[in-house]
């Protein structure tokens, strides 16, 4: 076997083994729905919180311990390992145990750039940007048709994968499962 050949069966094992993935992500998500996860039962409206700024950038913060909803929600956060994301926050408990923080994410947060607001367009640059480095590394992005073609350059591993899902759907994407021509694919215009 030539070194054409092995390159060829090793894409081709990469590309399987993405699509195992993208699958196996699915079916978590259908298993979900059909098991009727359970819904949280706080509302982080009820909630008081103040304005901070951190490293990362802004974010809120909140102690109101004498709150019902608060209270849940650290119960809730305790027991999804002190972080969780919903309706577009990712949330999370500081190692005190009784402050919590919070930053918006993904369709929440404001997009790319106002330029490309008033004109309905995302540019690759600002898709690429939300991707975390050791993410972008990972993949090539390549304009095809008015959609930003993201493809993996080596076998992602399901952690991976699942953030790289999870930022594509977050830009209103897709994976696209084509066996060697697998790839995620974000519209560039909305």
């Amino acid at each position: 076997m030539g070194d054409e050949d092995l390159k060829i069966l090793v894409d081709d094992i990469v590309d399987y083994l993405n699509g195992q993935e993208a699958l196996c992500v699915k079916l978590r998500k259908q298993i979900e729905k059909l098991w009727g996860a359970e819904k949280s039962t706080w509302d982080v409206a009820k909630i008081k919180w103040s304005q901070e700024q951190g490293a990362k950038g802004p974010f809120e913060k909140s102690v109101d311990i004498a709150s019902p909803d608060f209270k849940e929600l650290i119960k809730d956060l305790n027991a999804h390992g002190g972080k969780l994301y919903q309706d577009g926050w990712f949330v999370w408990l500081y190692k005190n145990g009784a402050t919590v923080g919070r930053k918006l994410k993904g369709k929440g947060k404001s997009k790319v750039t106002k330029e490309s607001d008033s004109e309905n367009v995302k540019t690759m640059e600002g898709i690429k940007q939300k991707f975390p480095q050791e993410l972008q590394d990972l993949l090539s992005f390549e304009v095809q048709d008015e959609n930003a073609i993201i493809k993996p350059r080596q076998f992602l591993g399901s952690e991976n994968f699942a953030k790289i899902v999870s930022t594509v759907k977050e830009q209103g994407g897709d994976y696209i499962s084509a066996g060697k021509a697998s790839h995620f694919r974000i519209p560039l215009k909305k």
